[in-house]
This record gives structure tokens, C-alpha cells and sequence, in this order.
């Protein structure tokens, strides 16, 4: 098994010849961009192996497309409206061309530290079957578990991740049935019954702005998806039964009119099940969560 490399070794550049795609998924996200854009700059992004594409989920201004193109970004208006977040990367990856070696996707609200590209980049290339390899989100780190020693990690996180292109292609993607949420947990899951890994670099750092920090947001469709992806994980991995018992154990603290909507769509999130077999990757913990908590 590679060994990971120390954290002391870690700088931007140097990505040698093949391409690692930066991919953008956008929903009214221009508030976000100068940000990104300048934090890509300073880890060379566009420029020699580093390029960055953008799929707009929400084409309202017209701006935009320039916006891009003044920064040497690629930029695709979605035909389809509003796909969700893991069909919008899906649709940008079929792009990209037959030397990418990575994809690194990347919430639009976040920024990438110094060190994070090269960082991602060097684990990957030291362990050949790594498809997905995360970046640490900071300042509020994600409590799922990983190795020490190897780096493996039950899944990875979709908030800033570097995807190998020739697995993703395997996979073929996020499932686009999940419209956000859970289609990264889902992917991982996939990759360690591929045969894959999905490693964890806590000296690669991301400095995402959650949930719990944007108090703005709306949180009506962040939970209504969140719970849909736990039934569509639980029905996959675990059986209907289990998916039944989620959505039964949701009824006393959702409000009805949210409940309705929320059997509506379990009822459409048709999938086939997966012999997980002994996997030791795809369980639930006590609390419902999809990996081992640290804390």
C-alpha cells in the first residue's frame, strides 16, 4: 500500500502534464466567485495542467458567461434548468478531455487554502486506486472517522474533492436520482465495492461555509433533500425495510404538509439494491450517520 505523503512536503505547482479539471457547480452563486476565482488563481488555476469549468444551474445573467471568460474558465448554461448538484458535475465531467487525469469539484462557497491542489493531487498519484480523495473543511471539520496510517475514509465529502476521472467515468458518476445530499456518500459507498479507495487529507484544507454558519438560508429544502437521501441510502444499502423505519421515525418532528411532500418523493426515488456483503465501509452508526464519528 503507497504511503500517504507528510504534510511538510505539500506545495502548490509542479501537477506535471496531465490535466486536473477545477469543476464549479452554480445556483445563484456570483456572490461566491470573486473569492474562488481568486483563491484558484493563487493555486494556478487556470494555467499549465490546471483548468476550471463551470455548469450554471440557474443561467439568469447574462454577465456571467463573459465573467468567466474574462478569467480563461469554461462556461456551460444548463439546457435542462436546475439538475442539482451531482447531475451538474456528471454533465460538466463528459467535457472534459481524454488527458484529465482529476476532477476537483468544489462548492462554490468555499475557498481553497495554499497547499490544497497539490496536496490532493500528490495523495492520489501515490495511490493509484484512489478514486476520491477529500479535502479537510475548515474551519469546522467533518466528524467522520478515517485511518491515520492510510488515509481511508468510509466516503467522501463532495464539498471540495478530487475525483480520479478514469474512476468517476467507471462509476459513472453521482446518481442523479439525488438532487443534493447524500449523492457523495452514495458515490463513495460505490467506490469501495468497485474496488476503489476514498482517502481523507486532513493537512488539504477547505474553508467551506456550512449550514450552520449561512443562517440565511432556507432550510426547508436542505431537509427535505437530507431526508430523502437517507431513505434513498437506507433503501440501496440496507433494504426497504430500513427505509421504512427512517421515514416512520420522521413523522413526530415534521409538519404534515412536509411529511406529505417527503413520501411523495421517497415514493419516486425508485433504486435497485446493492450487495453490500461484508463491506466494511457501508454501515450505520447508532446516531443514523454514514461513518463512524470522531467525536
Amino acid at each position: 500500500m503507497a504511503q500517504p505523503l507528510h504534510p511538510g512536503s505539500v506545495t502548490d505547482g509542479g501537477a506535471g502534464p496531465s490535466t486536473t479539471r477545477v469543476q464549479l457547480v452554480l445556483f445563484h452563486s456570483e456572490a461566491w466567485l470573486e473569492r474562488v476565482a481568486s483563491a484558484l488563481r493563487s493555486a494556478g488555476a487556470p494555467g499549465p495542467g490546471l483548468e476550471v469549468a463551470v455548469w450554471d444551474n440557474a443561467p439568469t445573467s447574462p454577465d456571467l458567461r463573459d465573467w468567466c471568460a474574462a478569467r480563461g474558465w469554461s462556461y456551460v448554461a444548463s439546457p435542462d434548468g436546475n439538475l442539482g448538484y451531482g447531475e451538474g458535475h456528471n454533465r460538466l465531467s463528459r467535457l472534459a478531455s481524454e488527458d484529465c487525469e482529476f476532477l476537483l469539484l468544489l462548492n462554490p462557497d468555499g475557498v481553497l487554502l495554499p497547499g490544497t491542489v497539490s496536496g490532493l493531487q500528490a495523495v492520489a498519484r501515490e495511490n493509484p486506486r484512489a478514486a476520491l480523495v477529500e479535502a479537510a473543511q475548515f474551519p469546522i471539520e467533518h466528524p467522520k472517522q478515517y485511518r491515520t496510517d492510510s488515509l481511508e475514509t468510509d466516503w467522501c465529502s463532495g464539498a471540495c474533492l478530487l475525483a480520479r476521472s478514469a474512476a468517476f467515468r467507471e462509476l459513472g458518476g453521482f446518481d442523479p436520482r439525488l438532487f443534493m445530499y447524500c449523492e457523495d456518500v452514495d458515490l463513495g459507498w460505490r467506490a469501495w465495492l468497485a474496488g476503489w479507495r476514498c482517502l481523507y487529507v486532513p493537512w488539504a484544507k477547505f474553508l467551506h461555509v456550512t449550514g450552520d454558519q449561512e443562517r440565511a438560508r432556507a432550510r426547508r429544502p436542505a431537509l427535505l433533500h437530507q431526508a430523502l437521501g437517507g431513505v434513498y441510502l437506507r433503501r440501496r444499502y440496507f433494504g426497504e425495510e430500513v427505509a421504512r423505519e427512517f421515514l416512520d421515525s420522521l413523522r413526530p418532528s415534521m409538519a404534515r404538509s412536509f411529511m406529505a411532500e417527503l413520501e411523495l418523493g421517497a415514493e419516486r426515488l425508485q433504486v435497485a439494491p446493492l450487495e453490500r456483503g461484508d463491506c466494511e465501509h457501508i454501515h450505520l452508526d447508532p446516531g443514523g450517520a454514514y461513518a463512524e464519528r470522531r467525536w
